[in-house]
């Protein structure tokens, strides 16, 4: 018979030699693209399940890369904003797309805040939109372990030990990592090298679905309660409890101050409809406002600190945003549906902001408190060709979007807080 001993070291064995197989397995497939051992096509080289723990992926790989150059913002950016092969190039140094889906400005502040204890940072780049600033939803980094605190050893080897953890014993990682070797399809190719979706893969996806399904996917989940939950249809920065977006994003601003670095925002150019949509919800007053507001806190900021912050928007009527929708069985060539637009058009943006000359006139402003009038001025003036070029298409908006404002006013969130307007 075995003596304790004996059972007590076999047990602890085939324990360790377990835990090294798993840890050996996850190293070599890594299914969040940390370590890049080997990437074979065929193998690993597409990693499936990276959207699912881009959170757990992107602080390690900012930290770990020494990154440059950085894009933050939600999908929109995630998808649209190419790292390399524009302008932004000229810069130099090594860049990274850090955007995260769903993020909001708590989101951004987070991965800023981490990226400048970590990072070289030179320049960042960052999308915003409209529904990030949404007080009554706020958002908590889910995974602060990984968020650098300072400069601190201690602090430091916690890090690395809780990302160890996570990306080599944790048995969702060794699902993804089974995961990732099943799927290694062309449609499988999700992400790029550099943090971006795959525009190529989420065109095909988009296509066979329908644009139109698409599209009013977005319309309608807007509606619903992105930009708002409150019944009496308020868009708030603060949530009445001691959360404010806005405040959130002038603390973001003033990073600068620990670190020397350039500060490139801009509002992302959505399709039309979603404007339209955006207008149809009763909130157009309040988008105008959230602009003159964010202005407002970068003026402030750059009297304070002296940064080198620019604001540039993009929303609006021009000639990308108003690309109809195809007929079934072809392809848009600058929208994905009414939120996300192609790199086709980031590209064009980053040219835009980072170029010696605008390539576009009527895409891209840069916004000032000499220019943000007229700029406002003009848009509502697109707005209204528009319209009445697209009658039936502004009428099916208007009708849905009355439809969950009534819904809202009926089962809708009692916010207490006052809205911005």
């Amino acid at each position: 018979m075995m003596s304790a001993k004996k059972y007590f070291i076999s047990v602890l064995v085939i324990g360790l030699a377990a835990s090294a197989v798993v840890l050996l397995f996850n190293w070599v497939v890594d299914p969040l693209d940390i370590y890049r051992v080997v990437k074979v096509k065929g193998f690993n080289a597409y990693k499936t399940t990276y959207k699912s723990y881009a959170r757990v992926a992107k602080p390690i790989q900012i930290e770990q890369n020494h990154y440059q150059r950085l894009a933050l913002g939600s999908s929109r950016t995630e998808i649209g904003i190419p790292i390399y092969g524009t302008a932004w190039d000229r810069l130099g140094g090594p860049g990274f797309n850090a955007a995260l889906n769903g993020a909001n400005v708590d989101t951004l502040y987070a991965v800023l805040h981490h990226a400048v204890q970590v990072s070289d940072l030179q320049d960042v780049l960052i999308g915003l939109d409209f529904g990030m600033f949404n007080g009554m939803q706020t958002q908590g980094f889910e995974y602060e372990e990984l968020m650098a605190d300072g400069p601190g050893l201690l602090d430091k080897l916690r890090r690395h030990l809780k990302a160890f953890g996570l990306t080599l014993f944790s048995p969702a990682t060794t699902a993804a990592s089974v995961k990732t070797l099943r799927h290694q399809g062309e449609m499988d190719h999700k992400y790029h090298d550099t943090g971006q979706q795959n525009n190529e893969r989420e065109i095909k996806k988009n296509a066979s679905l329908g644009y139109r399904t698409r599209f009013e996917h977005f319309e309608n989940a807007s509606l619903r309660n992105y930009w708002t939950p409150c019944r009496d249809n308020g868009f708030r920065y603060d949530n009445g409890h001691g959360h404010d977006a806005m405040a959130v994003f002038r603390s973001m601003l003033m990073l600068t101050k620990e670190k020397p670095f350039s500060i490139h925002l801009f509002i992302s150019p959505v399709h039309a409809r979603l404007l339209e949509t955006l207008s149809a919800g009763g909130l157009w007053p309040a988008f105008e406002q959230w602009k003159r507001d964010v202005l407002a806190v970068i003026e402030e900021v750059r009297t304070q600190t002296g940064a080198d912050i620019q604001l540039w928007d993009f929303s609006g009527y021009h000639h990308f945003a108003v690309e109809p929708l195809p007929e079934p069985g072809q392809f848009m060539t600058y929208y994905l549906d009414g939120s996300h637009y192609t790199d086709a058009v980031g590209g064009v943006l980053l040219n835009t902001i980072y170029g010696d000359a605008k390539p576009d006139a009527s895409f891209g402003v840069l916004l000032t408190p000499q220019t943000i009038e007229d700029h406002l001025q003009e848009i509502r003036s697109e707005q209204k060709t528009y319209r009445q070029e697209h009658r039936e298409q502004y009428d099916d908006i208007q009708r849905r979007a009355e439809g969950f404002l009534e819904k809202r006013r009926l089962t809708g969130q009692k916010c207490e807080s006052r809205p911005i307007i």
